[in-house]
């Protein structure tokens, strides 16, 4: 195999390629990458290009330099089978989250002569896709390399990949980036180093006025569950990863009365973007009060009556995880790397208002957010499946009497 080094390549990828070239590194002063550590920090992140620049190197020069040390052979990786990348992106921003990785996907395989086999379908699809995948599945070794999906009851369900978490199959290869400043304070990290999350789903309230002229909005989750609200709430229930992590929230908060009151409150079902449309028409029936994710506050018309409230006591999180085996660890990080990157999150903030967790974004979203984060306690000390379908029964109950 002909060694190809390129200045996008990472300090990481060429030294794991081309082991041959570390003596050149070290002979102009980079001594740092004989510590394998710092190759696994420093070097995941820096560029073959970035380096020369800082060095006051030609980079071209460099290249021929590094390459004449690879003795015309690389590690070859190109045996290896495809790199399995499989799971649900939030539907708004899947295009534009799977162009930018498919761009990527074709540089790693350029770099590695390994490819990425990649199914990310949009989250509309939901979890029971997910689901019916996993039963049938005999051994972790047949789960893809990295899982990526939102919600919690596959991920957590004892009889599905909770089995596999139990065996340690997976890490977060998140753990060491730090937290984005919109999340100081809060516990969003996975503490047992098993589950990854790049992003988070927020719910928020939108109220019409108009309708009820003398009606105090709610300000938090609580007084949203109170009689005041009965029948006048639009919920997202066929949104199933943020609608379970509504029940989940209020069930852990205010047990089975309270999800009795969510069931009482609502009004009627309806998919956020549905939801935003009703917003949107002067003659459509609005319910006072409609729980939806904050990206669909920003579709909502400038002459709209209605106004988005983010709740005193925290939007309600629906985690984007990401599962990553370690069996292939070796080789998958830098794919694992490039789904939490700055890129990545940037489009989910900027064209989808889906905060990114990555402490070198911008987040877009109001001043000092609040924020209702289950837990990892919670997570990890129940289990959670069980928990959602005890809710869930709760609720449906209650609004079938309801109505």
């Amino acid at each position: 195999m002909q060694p190809k080094i390129t200045g996008s390549m990472t300090i990481e990828q060429i030294l794991t390629q081309y082991p041959g070239t570390l003596a050149v590194f070290q002979a102009r002063g980079f001594e740092q990458f004989s510590d394998p550590a710092k190759v696994q920090t420093i070097g995941r992140f820096l560029k073959l290009q970035s380096l020369a620049k800082q060095g006051n190197y030609d980079l071209d020069a460099l290249i021929g330099l590094l390459e004449e040390a690879t003795g015309g052979e690389a590690v070859s990786v190109s045996s290896q089978p495809p790199v399995r990348v499989e799971g649900l992106l939030p539907c708004p921003v899947r295009l534009p989250l799977s162009e930018a990785f498919g761009r990527f996907s074709e540089e790693f395989t350029a770099q590695t002569g390994v490819e990425v086999k990649t199914t990310l379908e949009a989250a509309a699809v939901g979890a029971k896709w997910i689901e019916e995948h996993i039963r049938t599945l005999s051994n972790h070794e047949e789960l893809p390399d990295i899982l990526v999906s939102a919600g919690f009851d596959t991920f957590f369900d004892p009889k599905l990949i909770g089995a596999w978490k139990q065996e340690g199959v997976f890490c977060d290869t998140t753990a060491g980036l730090g937290v984005n400043e919109a999340f100081r304070g809060v516990d969003i990290r996975d503490p047992r180093g098993d589950y990854g999350m790049f992003s988070v789903v927020p719910a928020v309230f939108v109220i019409h006025q108009d309708n009820y002229p003398d009606l105090e909005a709610p300000r938090t989750w609580e007084e949203l569950l109170h009689p005041r609200y009965e029948k006048k709430v639009a919920l997202p229930v066929s949104d199933f990863d943020l609608f379970n992590g509504i029940l989940l929230n209020l069930h852990k908060e205010f047990g089975d009365e309270g999800i009795v009151r969510l069931g009482r409150s609502m009004d009627v079902n309806l998919h956020p973007a549905q939801m935003v449309r009703a917003s949107n028409r002067a003659s459509a029936h609005k319910p006072f009060v409609t729980v939806m994710p904050y990206f669909f506050t920003r579709m909502l018309r400038q002459n709209s009556s209605a106004r988005s409230i983010w709740p005193e006591d925290g939007a309600i999180i629906s985690p984007v995880f990401m599962l990553v085996k370690k069996e292939r660890l070796e080789l998958t990080r830098p794919v694992a790397d490039f789904l939490a990157s700055p890129e990545m999150g940037s489009i989910l903030t900027n064209q989808g208002l889906f905060p990114s967790l990555h402490p070198d974004v911008k987040n877009v979203l109001p001043e000092n957010p609040r924020w209702k984060w289950i837990g990892w306690d919670y997570l990890h000390d129940n289990d959670v499946a069980a928990l959602l379908k005890h809710a869930l029964k709760i609720f449906e109950d209650t609004v079938g009497v309801s109505q």
